[in-house]
């Protein structure tokens, strides 16, 4: 049989053309399959710090825990965010903090259900990695880049536009133009008719 299975032959799941778009994790198949490979391979996955880290933090305790969070390269697309229900025992002469901080990450569409729907209430929040800020930093750059070529351009525009155009006098068309006001003296100017009268039975 042509389809049989041959020992030590590796086994083609999808033989077709894979589809390079990106899915819904934000990944295409491909980068999603060297990431499952790194992780099952214990190898080190690649890092960047998080856009909203560090300084950006007011919360005092969230600043000594997240203060050089980093992000994998691959989860730059969703919010990270560390949420704390926030609990002190009081017993003592100072107040000790008993609880801990959570870190959550959710898609665009999680996020906006969480916030439109008081998912945050009565929790301490900070947003450590924002992707709209992001695709804002990215969507800038885009216009920076464009706009340099655009000047870039223009200069060689400007430069390459040495040649004129050397366009007819008004005096090379003095007897057309005396034609006109002529025919137009000529030509009676029209007067509005006046409008016809109701006849009365």
């Amino acid at each position: 049989m042509a389809n049989e299975i041959q020992e030590g032959q590796p086994v083609v799941i999808n033989s077709g053309k894979v589809n390079n778009r990106k899915q819904a994790h934000g990944l295409t198949h491909e980068e999603m399959e060297e990431l499952h490979y790194k992780q099952v391979s214990g190898e080190e996955i690649e890092t960047v710090s998080s856009n909203n880290a560090g300084d950006k933090i007011s919360d005092p305790y969230f600043k000594t825990e997240f203060s050089e969070y980093e992000i994998p390269v691959h989860e730059k697309h969703i919010y990270h965010v560390a949420e704390e229900i926030r609990q002190f025992k009081t017993s003592g002469p100072t107040p000790e903090k008993t609880s801990s901080a959570t870190l959550q990450k959710y898609t665009k569409e999680a996020y906006e259900f969480m916030k439109n729907n008081h998912g945050f209430d009565g929790k301490i929040v900070h947003i450590l990695h924002n992707p709209e800020l992001e695709t804002q930093k990215q969507r800038d750059q885009k216009q920076q880049g464009e706009g340099q070529e655009g000047e870039n351009k223009g200069e060689t525009l400007a430069g390459a536009n040495t040649n004129t155009v050397k366009l007819p006098s008004l005096g090379q068309h003095e007897d057309e133009d005396e034609t006109l006001r002529e025919t137009a003296k000529r030509t009676p100017a029209a007067t509005p008719s006046p409008a016809p009268s109701a006849k009365k039975k």
